[in-house]
């Protein structure tokens, strides 16, 4: 290619392109601002539309959007969310208490237990805790739907990265991709059909040959039905949860994100016809960022969609299979009528009588831009250990939403 052998056509929009680095500079216009990341994809045909760095191209050849793995935070809640509803699970009549902190024990009664904090109080709905970004909430869930489930579904929607496989991966543990990211949230965006991202259009050959392969078809996943309770319960994110401050004039669905110590700053959204992924942080050591990812991330992504999402401004499609859902029961689900408001702000969730929380929950840590009491993301926990690596899976892990 770079001898004038092939001339190849990427999927990419130039004037794309621009939006995104404009958005980025306008969001971040200092030298010492952090770095950020933003993939655009087609959900019809994964074509990549965009994908742009603050990083320029003669200062590092290290794509940001495509090779760097940062953790997620909250934006991966939504893989757990599709879990559910793909096993029948109502997220709007299953409910869960929502404390400052909770104590699980994800291995079994006799294992170490997992500390997590970031609630509120109360009982509160899988809308609701979708919204307002509650990691007690998740963690409970991912419990009931299985760690193995919601790991199986993220990749089926479009996460290539390696995933640890533990309970904490529900609230980000495990690095991903942006590029991982906006196409996972792209199946969701095209009616639960999977298509692999790539940026080539076609490739010229010398001799005059054109090789153009046809846009694939791509494979289903989770049935329309899923995938539009899914989007319908993410609106809540921009229409009154953690990213009101960023929604655009169209409909639109996504997740907010930002990991312990405020590391990395995410937000993941999109429209029936383009998912993004922004990522905001320091690519080479985890240093504090200066807000949360609906203070960093989400204003680029608003600014970016305001171009490349609203023409034109449809609705996400009624489904030809609705979901068929109903209210879901576990030791861990509570009666709508629950109200722990006058509780301590500390559950323990025992798998046996004898079980007891530990002296020291995890408190504090990120909040997607809330009160750290209420909206604290797991805070003061050990990332979760990556696949062979050696370190015991029954030791406590977690990461901030």
């Amino acid at each position: 290619v770079r001898q004038g052998g092939l001339r190849v056509q990427t999927t990419i929009d130039l004037g794309l392109q621009e939006v995104g680095l404009a958005a980025m500079r306008g969001a971040l216009p200092y030298s010492t601002d952090p770095s950020a990341a933003l993939v655009s994809v087609d959900p019809r045909n994964g074509h990549v539309r965009a994908m742009v760095s603050s990083a320029a191209y003669d200062s590092t050849q290290f794509n940001l959007a495509a090779q760097g793995r940062r953790q997620p935070g909250s934006s991966f809640k939504p893989y757990a969310l599709t879990t559910a509803v793909d096993q029948g699970i109502d997220p709007d009549s299953t409910y869960y208490s929502a404390p400052s902190s909770i104590t699980l024990y994800p291995n079994g009664a006799y294992a170490d237990p997992w500390n997590v904090s970031g609630g509120g109080s109360g009982s509160m709905s899988l809308r609701s805790a979708t919204a307002s970004s509650i990691n007690t909430v998740f963690a409970q869930l991912v419990l009931d739907v299985g760690v193995e489930n919601m790991d199986e579904m993220a990749k089926r929607m479009g996460v290539t990265s390696p995933l640890s496989g533990y309970a904490p991966d529900v609230l980000g543990a495990s690095d991903v991709t942006v590029l991982d990211q906006s196409n996972g949230f792209a199946t969701l965006a095209d009616g639960g059909v999977h298509h692999d991202p790539t940026a080539i259009q076609k490739v010229e050959f010398p001799d005059g040959h054109v090789d153009e392969p046809e846009d694939p078809e791509g494979t289903r996943v989770i049935s329309d039905g899923v995938a539009y309770t899914v989007a319908d319960v993410m609106t809540g994110t921009l229409d009154y949860g953690t990213a009101t401050c960023c929604d655009i004039p169209c409909p639109a669905a996504g997740k907010t994100g930002t990991t312990e110590e405020q590391a990395d700053a995410w937000f993941v959204g999109y429209t029936p016809h383009v998912s993004t992924a922004v990522w905001v942080g320091n690519p080479d050591e985890r240093v504090p960022l200066p807000g949360y990812g609906a203070d960093l991330a989400a204003p680029i992504w608003h600014d970016y969609m305001m171009v490349a999402a609203t023409e034109p401004c449809d609705d996400f499609p009624e489904p030809e299979n609705p979901a068929e859902l109903s209210g879901y029961t576990s030791e861990h689900t509570t009666d709508p009528s629950y109200d722990d408001s006058t509780d301590t702000g500390t559950t323990t969730t025992p798998t046996t009588p004898d079980d007891t929380a530990t002296d020291d929950p995890a408190t504090g840590g990120d909040t997607d831009g809330y009160d750290s009491d209420l909206y604290a993301p797991g805070a003061g926990q050990d990332p979760a250990p990556t696949p062979g690596d050696g370190v015991d899976p029954n030791r406590t892990g977690g990461v901030n939403p």
